[in-house]
């Protein structure tokens, strides 16, 4: 929304509240997801790194880990 500044909300999401987080879901995908944008948002709104940079390590590991297609 126009006009509305960028917030980080606490979660309380850690190394430690990620493993609880996947257990109690039953979806470990989801929890790492969630830690990873929380300090991708962290990192652009409070230390003010450029988006791009995440963006471009995101893809790289995406690429890495991705299967191989015949």
């Amino acid at each position: 929304m126009p006009g509305m500044m960028d917030t980080v909300l606490n979660i309380g999401l850690n190394d430690d509240t990620l493993i609880g987080l996947a257990k109690e879901t039953g979806d470990e995908r989801f929890a790492w997801d969630s830690y990873r944008r929380l300090i991708q948002m962290f990192g652009k709104t409070v230390l003010d790194i450029e988006g791009k940079k995440f963006e471009t390590v995101f893809d790289d590991h995406k690429e890495k880990s991705a299967p191989i297609m015949i």
